[in-house]
């Protein structure tokens, strides 16, 4: 809108309704979760907060991480994947530099809930749980 130009009262916008909310739970709404995830900048969170976690856990500590979403899910996996293994420039040569060597050790597959947990708490149902330890390097903090 420019300059000068009036707007107009509140009372005659256009009534736009939401759509009547579906009582069915096997019918998607209109906007599917994945959506409303990546427009809400979700995935730059997913992807600092294991970095930061990183970096202030202590040596043998452990990093603990439950994801919800299957999108959230793959960012941890390939987050810890990539934290525990040699970076392949280096793979297979007789020394590999401190800063090439794995930070984390993985701990276990990633866990789900039980059947007796998701009766008792229907949303745990998506849960899955991934967990590494961190590797003391020397040369490294």
């Amino acid at each position: 809108m420019h300059r000068g130009a009036q707007e107009a009262p509140l009372s005659e916008a256009p009534a736009h309704r939401a759509p009547p909310r579906c009582s069915n739970p096997n019918i998607p709404p209109r906007t599917s979760p994945a959506r409303l995830w990546l427009a809400n900048a979700a995935p730059g969170l997913w992807r600092a907060g294991p970095a930061a976690a990183l970096a202030v856990l202590a040596p043998q500590g452990r990093l603990v991480v439950i994801a919800f979403h299957s999108i959230e899910d793959r960012i941890v996996k390939l987050f810890l994947r990539q934290h525990s293994s040699v970076d392949p420039v280096w793979a297979g040569l007789p020394e590999i530099p401190a800063a090439a060597q794995p930070q984390l050790r993985l701990i276990g597959r990633k866990q789900r809930a039980s059947e007796r947990e998701i009766a008792g708490n229907p949303r745990s149902r998506s849960a899955v749980l991934r967990t590494a330890e961190k590797i003391a390097v020397r040369g490294r903090p």
